[in-house]
């Protein structure tokens, strides 16, 4: 058991993340507390360096994967039935083939050649709505282009 610094509630070890103590070994937050305390920071810079950090090549895909992960777990709970238990890549294969995929390359680098515009930006496209994310069943398209074929796909199934 440890105690938290912030909230000083003692808690089982599992509750922490792993973080070098001070030099007298007794700062530690909680789960809860550190990831408020990252919330709090973000919320009063109005999250400049994750918008920034998300303008990197890195930062485009780590979104990306996180986005098409919360979708396949049933985090957004809205969307759940169309994604919940399809097949994802891990993220190591999926950075590895955005990162030498040529439309990738070039979708991003016109994306920031035009200033970042949303309609401009990368955004993955499944092939098959009915497959999950596996490197047969995905492309690199615009955000405009996803957002009007997935339109379409809507229109064509209602």
């Amino acid at each position: 058991m440890k105690t938290c610094s912030t909230c000083k509630t003692p808690k089982d070890e599992s509750l922490f993340h792993y973080k070098k103590s001070n030099i007298d070994g007794l700062d530690y937050d909680c789960k809860d507390c550190a990831n408020k305390k990252i919330r709090d920071r973000r919320s009063k810079n109005n999250d400049l360096n994750t918008k920034i950090y998300e303008r990197t090549k890195k930062g485009k895909l780590v979104r990306t994967y996180r986005n098409m992960l919360s979708r396949v777990k049933g985090i957004l709970k809205k969307k759940a039935h169309l994604y919940e238990g399809l097949e994802i890549l891990n993220k190591e294969s999926f950075y590895e083939w955005s990162l030498n995929d040529d439309a990738f390359n070039r979708l991003f680098d016109d994306w920031v050649k035009s200033d970042y515009d949303l309609k401009l930006s990368p955004s993955i496209d499944r092939k098959d709505h009915l497959i999950g994310y596996t490197l047969n069943n995905m492309r690199w398209v615009t955000f405009s282009f996803n957002s009007l074929n997935t339109s379409c796909r809507k229109n064509q199934y209602s």
